[in-house]
């Protein structure tokens, strides 16, 4: 057969082999062309029983008296165009009454949608907000993991029973040819890899240990897997902290049982091993901080180095704890979810667990303070810049203040070089999709919320673009200390490749985009003290000042000018002394 066609049938096989795997053992199949492949993949499976309707509409209902029945979801798969639009009214049905359904839906690739081609249709969110939950699938291609495919199925078949049972929707798209044909040719090997090696496993890439509502569920298994683990890492993400209960003691208390290395994440409130998210840049320091059991409480960090770290080693067990249902694993590695707060999971694990230790954990934490040790070295405080901004405001920021911290250079200033915040410290960031907009009326809002005033540290442009907000501090019950870091532009993009592929005027007008703006004149246009420190000593200052007037009330516009070229160098020169120190 041609390779999109050997590609399409191995990739139809996966994801029939995967349900299986998730406990889904029945499919109701409306004959159709662009479906080929996972008709002929649902064939060829002995695990799963099949019926044939002629009509969309009838299968859609026929799988919905089935989870009447059973209370799990039937497969119902159908072709492309109004094909599955014949299955709405079962859709709406499923979703008001909670029945869980899942809908494979084959489609056309995205070059004929939006063209006049043939039975194309936008069939991506045709069901609206009836489907519990949804996915585009691409069709196959060698670039794309095959376990990218097994984690979208892991959580389709979950999502369709919880938090509320419901339809849920998954688009696939196919190129033709669409038939297997006759003659054999390869298939892309990462897919045939997974073909063959998965279809012996008899469990899900993922799996779901969910009991709904307050009620946890079981965790024994979690304990096996941790007192299993040769090596270990702690990590804690985004959504650790849920509301006014943190996870923080408990997750501490945790690693130190385990004795394994603890990453956190400057928005989880949990204080890590200090230098650990520098080593973890260095790739002597991945290697050495590489674990074969991961805990995972919250979403997964945004750190380079940890990402990096488990997508060039898997770890063997890979355990995840949150409260959402939703998919938080951009890796497509984790293999055990447990849906539930982290807060609990982890108090309760604490008693069932008792005192591991691990003796390769101390070592990881010694080269984690040796890199702590070099970047502190490495970083000069004759004269201010960007990483030295972040460590200064994170050591004066203590309560009753908050801290909300910008997307870009701020977050990873903090994260990499900041000494462990105050144990009590609210922080917040944009994390979810980490975009710079809004990030000063999010700090407002913030300090509403807690009821105290807030620092934000943010960068020029983060600045520039929300400064409107500003406005909002008219009337405000609580002062905002405003930390700009002015070098004026995108100074990110300066640490990109781009910075050395594109010329240095495209660069420039493209990506640094310089600015002329005043900061003092606009912290002045809306009232506010506006200090420009030149030193660490006058930075020093100017923030206590901040501080001070924050709590009756005032607000302050600290700026910093930094040097974009400068600011990449220093990066660079502390990232080569790290990789120094930890060999």
């Amino acid at each position: 057969m041609s390779a999109p066609a050997a590609n399409n049938a191995s990739w139809a096989r996966l994801l029939v082999a995967e349900l299986v795997r998730c406990g889904v053992d029945y499919a109701v199949v409306a004959p159709g062309s662009r479906s080929t492949p996972l008709v002929m993949a649902l064939a060829d499976s002995d695990a799963i029983e099949c019926t044939v309707c002629h009509d969309e509409r009838g299968a859609a209902f026929h799988a919905l008296g089935y989870a009447r029945a059973t209370r799990r979801p039937a497969t119902v798969v159908c072709t492309s165009g109004t094909a599955v639009a014949n299955m709405l009214p079962a859709v709406v049905e499923a979703a008001t009454d909670a029945q869980p359904m899942l809908v494979v839906t084959a489609d056309r690739p995205w070059e004929l949608q939006d063209s006049g081609a043939n039975q194309t249709i936008e069939q991506r969110d045709i069901f609206g907000g009836y489907a519990v939950w949804g996915t585009q699938l691409p069709p196959p291609d060698p670039r794309v993991a095959p376990r990218a495919l097994l984690s979208a199925i892991d959580q389709a078949v979950h999502r369709c029973l919880t938090p509320v049972s419901g339809p849920v929707h998954v688009n696939v798209a196919f190129r033709e040819p669409l038939d297997p044909g006759d003659a054999a040719e390869p298939v892309a090997a990462g897919i045939e890899r997974w073909d063959r090696e998965l279809s012996a496993g008899g469990s899900p890439l993922t799996t779901y240990l969910a009991n709904g509502g307050a009620a946890l569920p079981d965790l024994n298994g979690v304990v096996g897997a941790l007192r299993a683990a040769t090596t270990g890492l702690v990590v804690a993400g985004r959504g650790a902290t849920e509301g006014q209960r943190s996870a923080a003691p408990a997750i501490g208390a945790l690693a130190a049982a385990l004795g394994w290395p603890l990453l956190g994440d400057a928005t989880s409130g949990v204080t890590g091993t200090p230098g650990l998210q520098l080593l973890l840049s260095t790739t002597a320091g991945r290697r050495l901080g590489r674990a074969d059991t991961v805990l995972l409480f919250g979403a997964a960090p945004t750190t380079k180095g940890f990402l990096q770290m488990v997508s060039d080693d898997p770890p063997q067990t890979y355990l995840q704890v949150a409260s959402s249902s939703r998919r938080l694993d951009p890796t497509h590695l984790v293999s055990h979810r447990v849906v539930a707060s982290p807060a609990m999971v982890a108090e309760r694990l604490l008693p069932l667990l008792g005192t591991v230790g691990d003796v390769a954990g101390s070592t990881v934490s010694d080269a984690a303070a040796a890199a702590h040790r070099a970047a502190r070295d490495a970083l000069p405080h004759d004269r201010l810049s960007e990483p030295l901004v972040a460590q200064t405001v994170a050591a004066m920021a203590q309560r009753p203040l908050g801290l909300f911290v910008g997307s870009s250079m701020p977050i990873r200033d903090l994260d990499s070089f900041a000494a462990p915040l105050a144990a009590d410290l609210s922080v917040a960031a944009n994390r979810g999709a980490s975009g710079i907009d809004g990030s000063i009326a999010t700090a407002l809002g913030f300090a509403t919320g807690l009821g105290a005033p807030v620092v934000a540290l943010i960068g020029d442009t983060a600045a520039i673009h929300d400064a409107s907000s500003l406005a909002q501090l008219q009337g405000a019950a609580h002062g905002l200390v405003l930390v700009v870091v002015n070098n004026r532009g995108g100074g990110i993009f300066s640490m990109l490749p781009i910075a050395a592929q594109a010329d240095a005027a495209t660069f420039e007008r493209y990506f640094g985009a310089p600015h002329e703006v005043s900061f003092a004149d606009l912290a002045a246009a809306f009232g506010l003290a506006h200090r420009h420190p030149d030193d660490h000593h006058a930075l020093v200052a100017a923030l206590a000042d901040a501080y001070q007037r924050a709590t009756t009330g005032g607000s302050t516009l600290v700026e910093v000018t930094t040097d974009r070229a400068a600011n990449a160098a220093l990066h660079a020169a502390v990232a080569n002394a790290v990789a120094q120190a930890v060999g």
